[in-house]
């Protein structure tokens, strides 16, 4: 695997997926805007792939890590497949530890409560994960209940339904509030920053990937 005369940057990936790519130690002279190329090199397989990227964000001063989206391709897609099943980890979204939530239904004749798991929370929103498929209404405003693992209430809220995605039986679902309760804003920064941390130690580089990035 011969490195192209014209490389203008190189050093080692950070993160990779099919729609994007994180690279480390490249100078603060990167061009926004402009198109490049990137060969990415994994070194225990002996396998490379080329594509064109575009910058959307960088971070540092003297030295930057940037991320660019990723001008998608069968090649691409195949290789990150097979870089990725060497280091896979589960992604299956879990439970935010310790709570509980509840959706109470009052459109439905039997005045219906559905638990579901809180996947993501912020100041205007939140997710819930694993609800009944088919029974939200974007028009509708629902009672949302939060409380921990002793079922003492945390918090209720009042959310209406922004985007839901089926699957078979059940539903994941993103909530707009409408009304929350006093302390919800310390709770969510509290909590985000407890699931930024572990993200953080989780986080895995893709094992002796390294990357030469030139202009295209």
């Amino acid at each position: 695997m011969e490195r192209p005369s014209h490389a203008r940057y190189s050093g080692t990936v950070k993160d990779m997926s099919v729609t994007g790519l994180g690279l480390t130690s490249l100078p603060t002279d990167l061009a926004q805007g402009k198109q490049y190329t990137v060969m990415v090199i994994d070194k225990t397989k002996s396998i490379c792939c080329e594509v064109k990227v575009s910058p959307c964000w960088t971070a540092g001063s003297s030295s930057k890590d940037a991320g660019f989206l990723v001008e998608r391709s069968a090649r691409w897609v195949d290789f990150v497949t097979k870089v990725n099943a060497h280091n896979q980890r589960t992604k299956e979204r879990k439970r935010l530890r310790g709570y509980i939530v509840d959706i109470k239904d009052a459109y439905s004749v039997y005045g219906g409560i559905y638990g579901g798991i809180i996947t993501n929370v912020s100041l205007n929103g939140l997710q819930i994960d694993d609800l009944p498929s088919g029974f939200l209404a974007k028009e509708r405003v629902y009672s949302i209940r939060i409380s921990d693992e002793n079922d003492s209430t945390c918090f209720m809220l009042k959310a209406s339904p922004c985007w839901q995605k089926d699957k078979d039986f059940f539903a994941d679902a993103g909530f707009k509030l409408v009304e929350a309760d006093a302390g919800w804003e310390e709770f969510v920064q509290k909590i985000n920053n407890v699931e930024y941390e572990k993200r953080q130690i989780e986080r895995k580089r893709p094992d002796e990937c390294l990357y030469v990035l030139y202009g295209s």
